[in-house]
């Protein structure tokens, strides 16, 4: 079962923004990513999807490092579809259109624990609709 205060999501987009132009948007890349880090360790997926928000602001500077950093966090605190898929095409797919040296950091979870292994899958989707590396997705598939 997936906790939740109940916030809908149309209410969490406005109260982000409110927060974000009151108090975040001065923060700098890394203080957004740690913030986005330290939401997707919470157990309320309300929180959840607000960390999710956060590294989306900055999703066109991630680097590898950064989402080595993402690994632990998936492996300790993402065990439900819901963040996962939320992360996954909200931020690591986005990431990797950014950034294409991520995206053999992203095929390698398909070697991880069962969410990094969705996560994987679920990022790629974007590009197999697209038709591009098909190559990468059938391994990961296998």
């Amino acid at each position: 079962m997936i906790s939740c205060y109940g916030v809908l999501q149309p209410q969490r987009k406005q109260i982000f923004k409110e927060i974000y132009q009151e108090h975040l948007k001065d923060y700098s890349d890394e203080q957004m990513r740690d913030l986005g880090f330290e939401l997707l360790r919470d157990e309320m997926f309300d929180v959840k999807s607000e960390g999710i928000s956060c590294l989306e602001k900055i999703v066109k500077k991630i680097r590898v490092e950064d989402i080595k950093l993402l690994e632990p966090v998936i492996d300790k605190y993402v065990f439900e579809w819901a963040t996962c898929d939320g992360l996954s095409c909200h931020f690591v797919t986005k990431a990797m259109v950014a950034n294409a040296d991520i995206i053999p950091i992203v095929e390698s979870w398909k070697s991880s624990t069962s969410w990094r292994q969705r996560a994987a899958c679920v990022s790629f989707l974007y590009f197999a609709r697209r038709d591009l590396h098909t190559d990468l997705i059938m391994d990961i598939c296998k």
